[in-house]
């Protein structure tokens, strides 16, 4: 099976099983793994993490997908050579994402799930209909592949999606999972992710900048070019290539503010603002008229920062 017939076996069957949610913590951990040797792998240990997870969660691994979903076609489905072994330091057992208590390379294959009240009784709804803001669900149970059923490659376990540690206000806050707190986290939509990993233009790092963007309030923050690579690792003609790329697909709208020529001292243009669109609002092919910032001079042009969203 080649990469394109996984993406197309991966589409979500239903609407409801297309979301999970990623702690927000994720972007500024990555980024301050010294082990990890670009933004580009950066991306790409995000992306892999929002992959397993999602794998995981909706049990992928008890359908006819099962023998494909092993480390070298994960690799592919990202975009990667199954032979490219400078990756590997990531995702391999005892790897980047093991070491820093992302995930766990573990035998048991999830295949189903039961959902469990506070009480101890199975509760009378299923993996396809579960809304996430469904109070009573006090425990997921999973049902795993027998020995004699198991494929013959480990998975990965998320464990963030099973407990976490959140800090707040510098005090460490133990936490619920993911897949049953979405305190401080973001959205992961499959759809969106699958389109992206159909077009190589966009891809993990253009995915990985979209959810970076995605996870501010009303998704959506202001800032500078220079903030931007600090925030997220990908630097120079490489985040500006991605940043038009996105907004040729719409997967965001970018409010360019004018570049105000022989400003005072002291004074700065103010950031462009990107916001994250929905997977409804994304085009199959790219629309080549992406808007580049007007150039005024002082003091006509306007040097006031309105704020849109987030402001970094």
């Amino acid at each position: 099976m080649d990469r394109f017939e996984i993406l197309k076996e991966l589409e979500p069957a239903k609407k409801s099983k297309y979301l999970i949610f990623i702690p927000n913590e994720i972007f500024d951990d990555l980024l301050n793994v010294n082990e990890i040797r670009n933004g580009m792998h950066i991306a790409l240990a995000y992306c892999y993490y929002c992959l397993i997870s999602y794998l995981y969660r909706y049990c992928i691994y008890g359908n006819i997908l099962a023998d494909y979903l092993n480390q070298p076609n994960l690799k592919k489905i990202l975009g990667y050579s199954v032979i490219n072994k400078e990756i590997d330091y990531i995702m391999k057992r005892n790897g980047v994402l093991d070491a820093i208590g992302y995930t766990r390379t573990v035998t048991e294959i999830p295949i189903s799930v039961i959902y469990i009240d506070a009480f101890g009784n199975a509760l009378n709804f299923g993996i396809d209909s579960r809304p996430f803001d469904f109070e009573e669900v006090f425990e997921m149970e999973f049902r795993f592949l027998n020995e004699f059923e198991k494929p013959k490659f480990k998975i990965k376990y998320p464990v963030k999606a099973f407990e976490r540690v959140i800090i707040m206000d510098c005090e460490e806050v133990d936490s619920d999972g993911t897949f049953f707190d979405i305190f401080y986290t973001h959205p992961f939509d499959m759809r969106v992710f699958l389109h992206a990993m159909r077009h190589d233009d966009i891809g993990t790092v253009g995915f990985y900048l979209y959810q970076f963007i995605n996870r501010h309030e009303n998704h959506s923050i202001q800032i500078t070019l220079e903030n931007l690579e600090k925030r997220t690792g990908i630097i120079g003609r490489t985040l500006d290539r991605y940043l038009k790329k996105l907004e040729a697909y719409n997967y965001i709208e970018v409010i360019h503010q004018d570049f105000i020529v022989n400003a005072p001292v002291g004074e700065r243009n103010p950031p462009n603002t990107y916001t994250a669109n929905s997977y409804k609002d994304i085009y199959n092919e790219p629309y080549n008229e992406v808007r580049i910032r007007n150039v005024t001079f002082y003091p006509d042009g306007d040097i006031s920062s309105i704020e849109h969203g987030s402001q970094e």
